[in-house]
């Protein structure tokens, strides 16, 4: 009896320390390994965009007929076909789609975006490059027609994050507040944590608040010497605000 409860102490024992120890072996679980022919096409890409910016610096324009962007649009779309459904094709397909968008050629980026379907993975690259083609053009009517379709018929939640925010950017380009705000305002509700909602709250923050005519938002921060600054300090006076990033 007494040898049947030490058996039982024991096991109960053991399985204590498994429960404890189950966390720390979750947590040193090797991450998945990285896809390799994604990380070869990410690198192709990388290579094709410098040898585009090595073009560029000797004085041309993206407009040429020589323009790499026209070579790896085609390469790209190509092992796009012979590899259907893996994510190094969706990758393959935003950045093809994006080498179009700086070559000009708009209405063969529409054609081939016009044929991926709605549950296309490269749909999150390629509706940020559609706003992007249209900034370039000053012409919005098929971003916001094609962004719009996407929004509200994927069923990816993070695309359709994607395509609304990029909705918006172009109706804010194309001088449409209403309609930019709604789409951002949609962003914010529908996907709450993501990280194109904290944009889209940026985005709105901008336009009601730091418009042409605007006073600017009052803030206070520790000056070059270390004592206090405050913008409020300067009223009354000429201030220039220069906001400015590292890159």
């Amino acid at each position: 009896m007494k040898s049947r409860n030490l058996l039982s102490f024991v096991a109960g024992c053991a399985l204590v320390l498994a429960l404890l120890a189950a966390p720390a072996l979750a947590q040193e679980q090797p991450k998945p390994p990285a896809d390799p022919e994604l990380e070869r096409l990410k690198k192709l890409t990388q290579d094709a965009w410098a040898e585009a910016d090595r073009f560029l610096k000797d004085g041309k324009r993206e407009s040429d007929a020589d323009y790499p962007g026209r070579k790896w649009a085609a390469t790209l779309w190509q092992y796009r076909a012979e590899n259907p459904g893996t994510p190094a094709a969706a990758h393959a397909t935003g950045e093809a789609l994006h080498f179009l968008a700086h070559a000009g050629l708009r209405d063969e980026l529409a054609i081939k975006a016009d044929s991926l379907k709605v549950d296309d993975p490269a749909w999150r690259r390629v509706a940020g490059v559609l706003m992007e083609s249209a900034e370039r053009g000053k012409d919005y009517a098929y971003a916001i027609r094609k962004l719009t379709w996407l929004a509200d018929n994927t069923p990816d939640s993070k695309t359709q994050a994607q395509a609304r925010f990029s909705l918006g950017q172009a109706y804010l380009k194309k001088g449409d507040n209403d309609l930019a705000r709604t789409a951002f305002r949609k962003v914010i509700a529908d996907h709450p944590a993501s990280a194109v909602a904290k944009e889209a709250e940026g985005n709105l923050y901008e336009m009601e608040a730091l418009n042409v005519g605007q006073p600017a938002p009052q803030f206070a921060f520790k000056g070059a010497g270390g004592g206090p600054v405050s913008l409020s300090s300067y009223k009354g006076k000429v201030v220039l605000l220069n906001f400015w990033a590292s890159w």
